[in-house]
């Protein structure tokens, strides 16, 4: 995979068993930063406070910065056996987070490893596979009369429509891994030289799912 692209999973989901008493939670979510990992695992921190452990791994952009958490659990049988499961499956940008509410009876553990590798396998299982790309992220500006030719423009080419506001115009606030500049070119094609396109920035968009 180049720079502008990498596989994640597919969806951001939660997959939930028991063994000898013990829930086990895992969750999964897409992050492209150590801060936004971070938030991540602080949420699920507080939305399951009374639980035992919230253990983690994490791998950004082709392996080059992991950290995982062992969260109470011995050494090595809860963060590195979700770390392994990620990398095992080449997932990138990737936060598996496994949540432990203790049932009274010990695994040991090697049944900790079995465990924990078994909830991160599961979620990223439901999960899937997906392919993203390095995006943009703009406003369109357009008249009342040219709105409609131009929302069926971008459905059809596959362009997000995010919000809409309307004002003495329509503020359209879209993403897109299409180039930026055939957005603007066309946008302004059809509303003849009356419409105001402003790219704001590059964001990470799904492309599409691998099966």
């Amino acid at each position: 995979m180049d720079k502008d692209t990498f596989i994640t999973v597919g969806e951001e989901c939660t997959y939930e068993f028991e063994e000898k008493k013990s829930i086990f939670i895992a969750s999964v979510f897409v992050v492209t930063s150590k801060e936004q990992a971070q938030a991540r695992v602080d949420e699920l921190k507080q939305k399951y406070y009374d639980a035992t452990h919230n253990c983690y791994a994490y791998v950004l952009r082709d392996g080059a910065y992991r950290k995982f958490s062992d969260d109470g659990e011995p050494s090595g049988t809860a963060g590195m056996p979700i770390l392994n499961v990620i990398e095992r499956l080449s997932l990138c940008n990737t936060l598996v987070v496994v949540t432990r509410y203790f049932g009274g009876i010990k695994l040991g553990a090697g049944g900790l490893v079995r465990a924990y590798s078994t909830a991160a396998a599961e979620v990223l299982t439901k999960a899937g596979k997906s392919i993203y790309v390095k995006g943009s992220r703009g406003t369109i500006d357009v008249d009342y009369d040219d709105l409609g030719l131009v929302e069926r423009y971008l459905n059809s080419s596959g362009v997000t429509v995010d919000a809409k506001t309307f004002g003495n115009g329509v503020t359209i606030s879209v993403t897109t891994n299409k180039p930026w500049e055939e957005i603007e070119n066309t946008v302004t094609d059809i509303c003849a030289g009356g419409a105001i396109c402003e790219l704001e920035g590059n964001v990470w968009v799904k492309q599409s799912d691998i099966d």
